[in-house]
């Protein structure tokens, strides 16, 4: 008699990580971050500190917020690959020292090479433009735009390129300004909502229901960054005081929630104020500059001048 050979066990490999699917990993990862019930308060603080930083003087402070961001990703993705490695929960201490060591690791490299880091930033505003554009170009009739793939390439191409370039020779100064107090603002904005929000639930602000004499039963909490997708985001999910409250409504077949409405008109308010100061102190600077540079030209032309008369 023969005995049939055993059969070989087989392991299926596991699936190659493509690059979308990394993207996908570090998207889900910042979003369980951001949504994390034990840190909502720091992350309030944090967006209203460099908010309010960056209404007032985006310039300096935007580059500090860029290394801010390679922190936190870095720091997030390590927190990530460290608790599947060593089957870690969220509350481990090593898990959040890890995160610490490679955030600060790749922040040092971000500060270190500031300049290249910018010129990304340059071309991420660049293909945001673009975007932009693209739909402002296609409803008005440029339908190659959206049918053509190697003139959509074309066009994102050349927009990007043109940041880039404006970017390194340093002339994206006003459009920074710009920029920089339309992101503080909606931090700010965003950060007040949810404290608002959140001491209102908590019991803190009771005379509020005194004052909105129409009530505030159905009032809407979550997580701090709820509250900027609303105000970035019309379709999003209504967040705050006046959720499903009487206060909101229709304006040409449009239902208008008060909640998105009156933190939009805060955020418009602290961009006109943020971007109009940053735009005169730029101004300004750039007129020193220029007198500095005709002094430096005309005391070299009397010396120039001295010389040839000796």
């Amino acid at each position: 008699e023969t005995t049939a050979p055993p059969e070989e066990e087989t392991t299926t490999p596991p699936p190659v990580e493509t690059p979308a699917s990394i993207l996908v990993s570090l998207q889900t990862e910042v979003d369980e971050q951001l949504h994390s019930k034990g840190y909502q308060w720091v992350n309030a603080l944090l967006a209203f500190v460099f908010g309010a930083v960056l209404v007032w003087d985006g310039e300096v402070t935007f580059r500090w917020v860029v290394i801010g961001v390679v922190f936190l990703l870095a720091a997030v993705l390590a927190m990530s690959e460290v608790s599947t490695f060593l089957a870690l929960d969220e509350t481990s201490t090593i898990r959040h020292v890890v995160g610490v060591e490679v955030g600060a690791l790749a922040a040092y490299a971000a500060w270190t090479g500031i300049d290249g880091v910018m010129l990304v930033v340059g071309a991420l505003l660049g293909g945001f433009v673009a975007f932009g554009l693209q739909g402002k170009l296609v409803a008005m009739g440029l339908t190659v735009l959206s049918e053509n793939k190697g003139a959509i390439v074309a066009f994102y191409s050349a927009v990007v390129l043109l940041s880039i370039a404006l970017s390194k020779r340093k002339k994206l100064g006003s459009g920074l300004a710009v920029l920089s107090a339309g992101i503080g603002g909606s931090l700010v904005t965003s950060a007040i909502s949810w404290a608002v929000t959140t001491c209102y639930l908590s019991g803190y602000l009771g005379f509020l229901d005194s004052v909105f004499k129409q009530g505030l039963s159905a009032v809407g909490g979550g997580a701090w960054i709820d509250f900027l997708t609303l105000l970035l985001n019309s379709e999003s999910q209504d967040k705050g005081l006046f959720l499903d409250s009487a206060y909101n409504f229709s304006f040409g077949g449009e239902v208008y929630r008060l909640d998105r409405v009156v933190g939009c008109c805060f955020w418009f308010v602290l961009f006109a104020i943020g971007a109009r100061s940053q735009l005169k102190r730029a101004k300004a600077l750039a007129g020193g500059v220029a007198q500095a540079r005709e002094g430096l030209r005309r005391a070299l032309l009397l010396g120039d001048e001295g010389h040839a008369e000796e």
